[in-house]
């Protein structure tokens, strides 16, 4: 049989992983144009626009996401070396590449805090539980830990790179212990779901 402090330590391990998920990705102001709701994308020309994360490595997450959904995506950023393009030069670079839409992805800005949480863990098991379900006697007192969480925020849009009316708009902000690139993969796979559910790819 497990010792006291042997279930404590066990119990102690899984809420730290617990506390290791919390947080989450929050979208805000999601905007569709209905005009262009059910018009399936083929093919975006993706575009970063970010002076705190590499702009290719944000490009081409958003990249991998939608080639998922089988549609064609293209960096900005593996077609040209220039720094800074103009709105018309990025349409152009669009159009000459018979892209559908144009994807952009701008960070708005990216912190970093401590935040104290606590973890209380569940009771202790009597000696006699069976094996259908414990009877719980003993309460362990919660436990306090220094989390270190990123806040990261970022503007969507997609255009029409025929006309350049804007398409589809969202913002997104996720708050999560976890590297940059990291949170960047989980935040462009919750844009994608809300893409796909306006029905602008499959």
């Amino acid at each position: 049989m497990k010792t006291r402090s042997s279930r404590i330590g066990v119990v102690l391990i899984i809420g730290l992983f617990f506390l290791s998920s919390c947080g989450g990705t929050k979208l805000s102001s999601p905007w569709v144009d209905s005009a262009y709701e059910g018009r399936y994308l083929k093919s975006v020309l993706i575009v970063a626009i970010s002076d705190q994360v590499e702009k290719k490595k944000l490009e081409d997450a958003f990249a991998k996401h939608f080639q998922e959904r089988g549609v064609k995506a293209v960096s900005l950023a593996s077609i040209t070396e220039k720094k800074e393009l103009t709105s018309a030069e990025v349409r152009a670079e669009a159009a000459r590449l018979s892209m559908d839409a144009i994807f952009t992805v701008r960070v708005v800005s990216i912190g970093e805090k401590e935040v104290v949480d606590s973890f209380a863990p569940p009771p202790e098991a009597s000696p006699g539980w069976s094996n259908s379900w414990p009877i719980y006697t003993l309460q362990t007192p919660p436990s306090t830990y220094n989390i270190a969480e990123k806040d990261i925020v970022v503007e969507s849009n997609l255009y029409d790179t025929a006309t350049g009316k804007l398409m589809w708009r969202v913002r997104s902000e996720i708050i999560k212990p976890g590297s940059t690139a990291t949170l960047i993969d989980e935040m462009s796979r919750k844009i994608m779901k809300n893409i796909r559910a306006d029905k602008l790819i499959r």
